[in-house]
């Protein structure tokens, strides 16, 4: 009895040993399962964001060439096409700092004016004027022609010139001789406008600066719709005194040149002559020829109305002109 006992006892000891290796078996064999399954599973994604990446990478490569294929393309057209001026448009920023910096400073012309644009502006003001003389008993004497400017003044419309022009110093008796009239003419129009030496009524129409300057003006009665749309047109005074080696440009009609067109000379600022009695006066390098006397000296750089030429200083070597500052009779 005590024997078998101990044969049965052994024999339930080894089926739970039994009964757990099966089981740890399944453990292992189903955490193997689930492993490798997990790890097809990883490998599998691996390959296609490898295989998206790929495909990505070569998407990128594609646009990148067709972007260089494109930009070469327009580098090419670029090449072949002509040069152009691109004008850069201000910001209206950059334009109100710019009006602020210059608010307190004159404004001027940009310095690259063109002359030509200069004459355009100021020959139709330009006037050819003749005068005649005549002797006590009406007969003709002689005529005496320059230029002059026109102008609008405080008494009328007229024309700016030089005292010379409407007045013959006599050469027995010293004496001025004044026209019995003079005529005006401007390009594009064929009147003639009559300036006589007084009115009816006793109104001097020639006046003369009282003192020594060479300033004088003809005031025009019979003005109309032509002279109007001049005065529109009119250009300024000079508001600044032109420095040295300033460029100017004379207009008028010289004896040597056309008296159908405008004679244009050039010239600079060369010195300046002040007088107490005779004005003052700018000195110039351009020509002043007879029959010029009277026109117009214009600062190229304002495009302004700067003064009278008038007669030259002959020197050893040249001959330098004399602009007249507009004395206040002018004004």
């Amino acid at each position: 009895m005590f024997i078998k006992q101990n044969n049965n006892s052994k024999g339930f000891i080894q089926i739970p040993i039994l009964i757990a290796i099966i089981i740890g078996v399944l453990i292992v064999g189903t955490g193997g399962y689930f492993g490798i399954k997990q790890y097809q599973n990883y490998q599998t994604q691996k390959t296609e964001k490898e295989k998206l990446a790929q495909e990505e990478e070569i998407e990128q490569k594609g646009k990148e060439k067709q972007e260089m294929e494109k930009l070469k393309e327009e580098i090419e057209n670029l090449k072949n096409q002509k040069p152009q001026i691109i004008k850069e448009i201000p910001s209206k920023n950059s334009e109100n700092q710019k009006n602020q910096q210059s608010s307190n400073i004159p404004s001027q012309p940009s310095q690259s004016v063109d002359i030509s644009s200069v004459i355009d502006k100021w020959k139709p003001s330009v006037a050819y004027i003749k005068c005649d003389f005549f002797n006590k008993d009406e007969t003709y004497a002689f005529s005496e022609a320059g230029s002059g400017t026109l102008f609008g003044f405080s008494d009328g419309v007229g024309i700016q010139t030089n005292k010379h022009v409407i007045s013959k110093q006599l050469p027995l008796t010293g004496g001025l001789a004044t026209p019995d009239y003079c005529t005006v003419k401007f390009l594009g129009n064929s009147k003639l406008y009559y300036v006589y030496h007084h009115t009816t009524s006793g109104v001097f129409n020639m006046q003369a600066a009282g003192d020594e300057s060479d300033g004088a003006r003809l005031i025009i009665r019979e003005s109309d719709n032509f002279i109007a749309n001049l005065l529109l047109q009119q250009g300024f005074y000079c508001k600044r005194k032109p420095s040295l080696g300033e460029s100017i440009v004379i207009l008028g009609y010289p004896s040597i040149g056309s008296q159908t067109d405008i004679t244009a000379t050039e010239g600079i600022i060369s010195s300046y002559e002040y007088s107490v009695n005779a004005g003052n006066y700018y000195v110039t390098s351009a020509k002043v020829e007879h029959g010029n006397s009277g026109g117009a000296a214009i600062l190229v750089k304002d495009n302004c109305y700067l003064g009278i030429p008038t007669f030259a200083q002959i020197g050893e070597i040249e001959s330098l002109a004399r602009i007249l500052d507009e004395p206040g009779l002018l004004k």
